[in-house]
C-alpha cells in the first residue's frame, strides 16, 4: 500500500508503512488534514472519555464521596486527575459565573450603596409647611442627622450639623424664618463650595461614613474635572487623620468608580483568597484527626477534592440562579446546596478517616463552624484588601 517509510508529524520518528500509530508518541500518522470532526473527536478522547483521567475520576468525584482522594492518597495517582488541576478546572466555571451574577446585580448601580432607609422629621414646633418643605428638599443624609436629635426642636438639631450639612439645611430656608429663629444667614457658609477652602472653624467631632455627604457625591460623581480631594475639602469634616483622611478619600474613588471594574477586581483577589482557605482547611483536618497520623499532604488532596466538589455544587446552583431570579428558587438553591455539601463531606470523613459516625459528626460539625468562621474572616479581610488597594 506505502511505497516508502513516513515521518511522524509530532516527534518525526520514522514508522513503517504499514503502521497507523507512531511508536514513539502514539500519535496517529496522517497527512495532517485537520477537519472539526477530528479535534472534537480527540477532545473528548482525551478529557471527556472515561478512558481518560478526568472521565475515571467524574464518577467517584460526583457520586462517591471521599473515594477519589483515598484512591489518590493510596497511590492510584496515573489513573484519577492530578487533584490541583481539578481545582483549577472547576474554580475558573465557579468564579466566572460569580463574576456574572454580581455583574448584572451591580449593573447601573454605584459600588457602594447607603442610605436604603428613608428618613423624615416632623418637629412639633414647627409648622407642618416647614416640616413638608425639609422633606422634601433634603436629602436622605441630612434629614437621618437631624432626625436623631429631633426631639430637641429644630434649632437644636440643626446645631449638632457639620458645616455643610448646615448649609444644606439654611439653603431650603428663607431668609425671614432664618432672622425669626435665630438661624445663622446664608453669608456664613459661602466658604463651603467645591475646591474652595471652608471658611468655617473646624471641629473634632467624632467620625464614620455617615459623615461624608453621599448626596454630593452622587452630584458629582461623573466630573472627571473634581478632584476626590476637592469632594472630601468640600464636605468640611474637621480636622482628619492621616488614616481618616485615607480611608474617606478611598471610600470616595471606589465610590465614583465603574461598579464592573471594581467587581472584577475584588473576584480576582477572591480566587487568590481561596488559596489559603484550602491549606487552612487541610490544616484543620490535621488537627482534628491528629490520631490518624497522616501526612500533612494527604489531607491537602482531601481539601482539595471537597473545594472542587463545593465549587461545582455552587456553580450548578448559579447557573440556576442566572436561568430563573425568582427569589423562592434562591432560597431553595442555596439551602439544598449546603445539605448536600455537608452530607457529601460527612461521608467524605467517614471514608478517608473512619472511625464511628458519631464521632466522625460532631467533628465535622465543629470542623464547619470553624471553618465558616475562618472563612468569613478571611473574605472580609479580602473585600477590606481590595478596597484599599483598588
Amino acid at each position: 500500500m506505502y511505497s516508502e517509510k513516513r515521518k511522524c508529524l509530532n516527534c518525526e520518528e520514522e514508522v513503517k508503512p504499514t503502521v497507523n500509530f507512531c511508536h514513539n508518541c502514539g500519535q496517529q500518522v496522517d497527512n495532517n488534514n485537520l477537519k472539526i470532526s477530528v479535534l472534537v473527536s480527540e477532545f473528548f478522547e482525551n478529557y471527556i472519555s472515561f478512558d481518560s483521567r478526568l472521565g475515571r475520576s467524574i464518577v467517584p468525584f460526583l457520586f462517591k464521596p471521599g473515594q477519589l482522594t483515598k484512591a489518590f492518597n493510596n497511590g492510584q495517582r496515573k489513573k484519577y486527575v492530578n487533584p490541583f488541576r481539578l481545582y483549577l478546572i472547576i474554580s475558573i466555571l465557579f468564579f466566572f459565573l460569580l463574576n456574572e451574577i454580581i455583574l448584572r446585580q451591580s449593573d447601573g448601580k454605584g459600588i457602594i450603596n447607603v442610605e436604603t432607609q428613608t428618613y423624615q422629621v416632623d418637629f412639633k414646633e414647627q409648622p407642618d409647611s416647614i416640616n413638608a418643605k425639609l422633606n422634601l428638599q433634603l436629602n436622605n443624609a441630612v434629614l437621618r442627622e437631624l432626625s436623631k436629635n429631633e426631639n430637641l426642636g429644630f434649632l437644636a438639631s440643626f446645631g449638632k450639623l457639620n458645616d455643610f450639612k448646615k448649609k444644606k439645611v439654611i439653603e431650603v430656608l428663607t431668609d425671614e424664618f432664618q432672622a425669626k429663629n435665630g438661624f445663622p444667614k446664608d453669608a456664613e457658609f459661602e466658604g463651603i463650595l467645591i475646591g474652595t477652602e471652608a471658611s468655617s472653624e473646624k471641629s473634632n467631632i467624632e467620625l464614620n461614613l455617615s459623615e461624608l455627604d453621599f448626596d454630593l457625591l452622587d452630584r458629582y460623581r461623573y466630573e472627571t474635572k473634581i478632584s476626590n480631594e476637592a469632594l472630601l475639602d468640600s464636605m468640611n469634616l474637621g480636622e482628619l487623620s492621616t488614616f481618616q483622611q485615607i480611608l474617606f478619600l478611598q471610600v470616595i474613588k471606589v465610590y465614583r468608580a465603574d461598579s464592573k471594574t471594581f467587581s472584577k477586581f475584588m473576584i480576582g483577589n477572591g480566587s487568590i483568597a481561596m488559596f489559603f482557605m484550602i491549606p487552612l482547611f487541610a490544616l484543620l483536618l490535621k488537627l482534628f484527626f491528629w490520631k490518624r497520623r497522616r501526612f500533612y499532604a494527604e489531607h491537602l488532596i482531601h481539601s482539595l477534592h471537597l473545594h472542587s466538589f463545593a465549587f461545582l455544587l455552587f456553580s450548578l446552583f448559579m447557573i440556576l440562579r442566572l436561568s430563573f431570579w425568582q427569589y423562592s428558587v434562591i432560597q431553595v438553591g442555596v439551602i439544598l446546596s449546603f445539605i448536600i455539601f455537608e452530607i457529601y463531606t460527612f461521608k467524605s470523613l467517614i471514608i478517608n478517616y473512619q472511625g464511628s459516625k458519631i464521632s466522625i459528626w460532631f467533628s465535622n460539625a465543629f470542623l464547619s463552624i470553624l471553618y465558616l468562621t475562618l472563612a468569613i474572616v478571611i473574605i472580609l479581610a479580602e473585600v477590606f484588601i481590595s478596597f484599599l488597594l483598588f
